[in-house]
């Protein structure tokens, strides 16, 4: 019983980090949103087998048998079919997180990157993650993060922030007809508080104070 009672406050307790951990990790790649969900499921499983464990009688040995294959296979099932949060978090490049990219690489990676969202207009899907990006260029996140950290000096959400007040400041200047929320939608931004903040910060003035002057 004691064991049984240790285990599920190291489960709870556990889950209750991950939790914590979420607003922290908010500004970081989606490589460490792809490990938290990882990380959830596997606790999870240990949960419904603590609670097999707990409340079924063991003479019935076979019910746990049945269950942690079910959930193994479950697991295999669910990232077989996500290829890309696979080599999200089993990334074989992690060993060399503190080698910087070569220059010539970096340099093409970034060339590519200017050219998809030149063309392809990304940043003005709201839901836009560097693994969708990264995933363009057939990269890992963990590189992409780099290239732009070591090379411009900016985290993903930066960067693409930059993009998307740019096309922003582009429709303002375009067509004032539209409204400053749904400008800030066009541009890709999920919230009316998000664009107004990024807007302040990077050009100086409000979106309306932009406006005033088309």
């Amino acid at each position: 019983m004691a064991i049984n009672i240790q285990w599920l406050c190291y489960l709870l307790a556990s889950i209750y980090v991950l939790f914590k951990t979420k607003e922290r990790e908010k500004e970081k790649t989606d490589y460490f949103s792809e490990v938290r969900l990882w990380i959830l499921c596997l606790l999870s499983g240990t949960l419904i087998l603590w609670t097999i464990f707990f409340f079924v009688d063991l003479s019935f040995f076979i019910i746990g048998s049945i269950t942690f294959s079910v959930l193994f296979y479950s697991f295999f099932l669910y990232f077989f079919f996500r290829k890309k949060q696979v080599s999200s978090i089993f990334q074989n490049d992690i060993k060399y997180a503190d080698k910087k990219i070569d220059d010539n690489k970096a340099n093409t990676l970034l060339e590519q990157l200017y050219v998809y969202m030149r063309d392809q207009k990304p940043y003005r899907n709201p839901t836009l993650k560097s693994l969708d990006v990264a995933a363009q260029l057939n990269i890992s996140t963990h590189q992409l993060s780099q290239v732009l950290n070591d090379n411009l000096g900016k985290s993903f959400t930066s960067f693409v922030n930059e993009y998307r007040i740019e096309e922003a400041k582009r429709i303002i200047r375009d067509d004032t007809k539209y409204t400053l929320e749904a400008i800030g939608n066009e541009s890709g931004f999920n919230s009316k508080s998000t664009f107004y903040t990024t807007f302040k910060r990077m050009v100086g003035k409000t979106p309306a104070k932009y406006k005033e002057q088309f």
